[in-house]
């Protein structure tokens, strides 16, 4: 099931170094894909993606 996750400031504020660690792995990572990656943190949820930025991940279910 979806749902649409607000950003407050404190996904915002984890999403930066998200970022970072994510272009490690994938250059081309974007600001978007480290908040998703925050958002569902946030919630002590998966993430379902396949893309490349995400892998070795472990709260990100490939699709």
């Amino acid at each position: 099931m979806s749902e649409l996750i607000p950003i407050a400031r404190e996904v915002a504020e984890v999403a930066g170094p998200l970022l970072l660690q994510l272009r490690r792995v994938d250059p081309d990572a974007s600001v978007a894909d480290a908040v998703m990656l925050a958002a569902s943190r946030s919630r002590e949820a998966f993430l379902v993606s396949g893309d490349r930025c995400f892998e070795g991940q472990r709260d990100v279910l490939k699709a």
